[in-house]
């Protein structure tokens, strides 16, 4: 497994938000072969009373149609969906849950799926210092066989926004954020990619652009969600 920090300061091109708001790692699992999966012992960063986990969740199935994902934890707690975009003709589901987990650096991310799940990705983020745990906006989209994918999403001031976008493996492909995130993992499974990136910003945006760019036109998924 390939592992990755960064903070999260990146595109601004002044002082970073008030708080450590970071990229942590990814989990990858390109065989999975069950209805559900735990990635046991993942990295949450420092403890902090006020710390927010939040987590893209990136999941190929071997059914296609539309698929769903059910009885998410993170560290044992029940987490929250803050966005997801289920593809409607292929079984791909990319969404982002996040927990309020005050204490601890590990936890184990749990989940259930509706179908057989061939490959699994997940991120970590750790949130901390910010304004509150409910989301400023979200924004999800599918494409097929679409040249690229972009959604928009507001961001308040001293806000912060994480994009996650899948693609499912039908030829050899490559994918990448192509505007309004800085990317932190890009992981090839058993041939799709799936992505995890972030943005900050000192002041408040209107509709942002984010776009995912596969190398050639196949069927992916785009989600995004900003906090303050």
């Amino acid at each position: 497994m390939l592992c990755s920090t960064g903070q999260m300061y990146g595109n601004t091109g002044g002082a970073p938000p008030a708080g450590p708001f970071s990229f942590v790692d990814k989990y990858t699992d390109a065989a999975v072969g069950a209805t559900s999966k735990s990635f046991a012992a993942c990295s949450i960063g420092d403890a902090a009373a006020d710390r927010l986990t939040v987590v893209p969740i990136s999941v190929t199935c071997t059914n296609t149609g539309n698929q769903s994902l059910s009885a998410v934890t993170i560290g044992g707690v029940a987490a929250t969906l803050v966005v997801s975009e289920t593809h409607s003709t292929r079984g791909l589901i990319t969404a982002i849950y996040q927990a309020a987990l005050p204490g601890g650096t590990t936890a184990d991310v749990a989940f259930t799926c509706s179908a057989t799940i061939a490959e699994a990705v997940i991120g970590i983020y750790r949130f901390s210092g910010h304004a509150s745990n409910t989301p400023h906006d979200t924004a999800n989209a599918e494409g097929n066989f679409s040249a690229d994918l972009s959604v928009t999403c507001d961001l308040p001031a001293n806000g912060y926004l994480i994009a996650a976008a899948s693609e499912y493996p039908e030829v050899a492909v490559t994918m990448t954020f192509t505007a309004g995130v800085t990317a932190d993992y890009a992981e090839i499974g058993a041939g799709d990619d799936h992505l995890g990136g972030h943005y900050a910003s000192t002041t408040a945006e209107t509709n942002r652009t984010i776009t995912a760019d596969p190398s050639t036109t196949v069927r992916f998924n785009l989600v995004a969600a900003s906090w303050g």
